[in-house]
């Protein structure tokens, strides 16, 4: 089991233990698991269709029609979580924007795993933070590190 999988059913365990109601059931694949309603609905990590093209391209058993377009990158960058946007952030900002990058992601939302996870139950729409539990937006002015990325 995937830590992955382990705290997402958890979070419906204890979700559905608070309302009294059993927990809803997985819409998706058994390793994809469930990824909430909205926005967030196809966004939970590394859905099997994405780990089973890695694991091909792992093994040399991938072929592709890829068309080259020309372009050059200065700098690849594989996720847009935090941590990858706050990389092209500080690639293009010590780089005077001179210098070219690519973000890869695999999702139609940027933003990794600081997003939130939602369900309905019965209902009742809950709501719990994936990986963001105890970040918070610094102050607008304080002039750290992170003000500067968020601004």
């Amino acid at each position: 089991m995937l830590r992955r999988d382990f705290l997402n059913n958890t979070l419906l365990g204890a979700g559905a233990a608070l309302l009294r109601q059993p927990a809803p059931a997985q819409e998706r694949d058994t390793f994809t698991g469930y990824g909430g309603i909205g926005d967030y609905a196809a966004s939970n990590g590394d859905p099997w269709p994405v780990t089973s093209l890695g694991h091909k391209l792992r093994d040399g058993k991938y072929s592709s029609d890829a068309t080259d377009t020309g372009e050059t990158f200065d700098l690849i960058i594989v996720g847009g979580g935090l941590s990858g946007l706050g990389a092209a952030y500080y690639f293009a900002k010590a780089t005077g924007g001179r210098k070219r990058c690519l973000i890869l992601e695999n999702h139609a939302m940027f933003g990794g795993h600081c997003k939130q996870n939602e369900f309905e139950v019965n209902g009742q729409r809950l709501i719990g933070p994936q990986a963001s539990n105890d970040f918070g937006v610094p102050r607008q002015g304080s002039g750290n590190q992170m003000d500067d990325l968020f601004t």
